[in-house]
């Protein structure tokens, strides 16, 4: 970023965030605080017993269902 968030800034991520992953099941929840950890995707796949594509898949609907997010907010 540019310039640093505020403390606001922060607890609206954290709550949008929040609101994200508890929509999502749990098998897609892991990947992605997985990732949010910073895990290898190769590393995600291989704890979750799924393929790396998989893995893909699934971080790139959750992406998507950011995106929707933050447009309706």
């Amino acid at each position: 970023f540019e310039e640093a968030l505020g403390a606001e800034d922060v607890a609206t991520l954290y709550d949008c965030l929040e609101r994200l992953l508890a929509g999502l099941p749990e098998n897609y929840r892991e990947i992605v605080v997985m990732r949010l950890e910073s895990q290898p995707i190769e590393a995600i796949a291989r704890r979750v017993k799924r393929s790396r594509r998989t893995v893909l898949r699934v971080l790139a609907h959750v992406h998507e269902l950011g995106a929707r997010q933050v447009d309706e907010d």
